[in-house]
């Protein structure tokens, strides 16, 4: 899907991260869109309207197309604009092409540290697991290391990492995509059978995490 393809009416989420063990997502409508930016009814929390602002706070815009499928606009601005005497949120995406969600579920993201081990890796490798969801998650790895290069689609790994019960949490799959960004470069994987406390701790992150829905 590419931005223009979401047309009026369309409804939208973001999800907002500190980049920490923040996440809020909110819902809401499309009114319109300009090509370079989309005007939405005003996200709303309690019945106050949502202010964006703040130091590394990051949001991402999700939408799915006519086929169910669910794409993913990462980095987006949004501020309030008002146009023919009405207040929008406007959002605004460096992404013109969305990246689909293969994993067809949501992500939680957590920023734990992680251990991994990585096949074709003489070392054991400390990273960021970045997101969870029940059928994938994806770690971030400094783009600075020179040992970056022996991490590979197709390679197979484990992830051990604390849970919210800071008990060990053991899972395996494969690497599936790659993602450079400007910090680090960030890597995709498909779980193979996730355990009961790796969905346990999943089901607590959907606790956790509320979806507030814009007054449509």
């Amino acid at each position: 899907m590419i931005f223009t393809d979401i047309t009026v009416k369309t409804k939208v989420i973001i999800a907002v991260t500190n980049g920490s063990d923040m996440q809020a997502r909110f819902m809401s409508k499309v009114m319109r869109n300009t090509g370079d930016f989309l005007l939405v009814i005003p996200f709303r929390h309690k019945g106050l309207r949502v202010n964006f602002d703040g130091k590394d706070v990051r949001v991402h815009l999700e939408v799915r197309d006519n086929e169910g499928i669910l794409w993913s606009f990462k980095n987006c601005k949004i501020g309030i604009v008002k146009k023919d005497g009405l207040v929008y949120h406007r959002i605004y995406c460096p992404m013109k092409n969305g990246i689909e969600n293969r994993r067809g579920g949501r992500r939680f993201y957590i920023w734990e540290k992680a251990v991994f081990e990585v096949d074709g890796m003489a070392n054991t490798l400390f990273a960021s697991l970045r997101d969870v969801g029940i059928l994938g998650f994806s770690f971030a790895v400094d783009a600075t290391k020179p040992y970056i290069t022996d991490i590979k689609e197709g390679r197979r790994l484990t992830c051990t990492f604390k849970n919210n019960e800071a008990k060990e949490v053991t899972i395996s799959g494969m690497i599936v995509r790659k993602e450079n960004l400007d910090k680090y470069v960030i890597f995709g994987c498909k779980i193979d059978e996730p355990g009961e406390k790796y969905i346990s701790f999943v089901k607590y992150l959907e606790r956790k995490n509320v979806v507030v829905d814009a007054e449509i």
